[in-house]
């Protein structure tokens, strides 16, 4: 699961809108 997150991390905006997409799933992970 956290492996796609990682893949798309190429660039800034790609890591904030995982980061923002992971918060919505699982807000006790923030």
């Amino acid at each position: 699961m956290f492996q796609k997150v990682l893949v798309i991390d190429d660039s800034p905006a790609c890591a904030e809108l995982a980061e923002k997409v992971l918060a919505q799933q699982y807000p006790g992970a923030a």
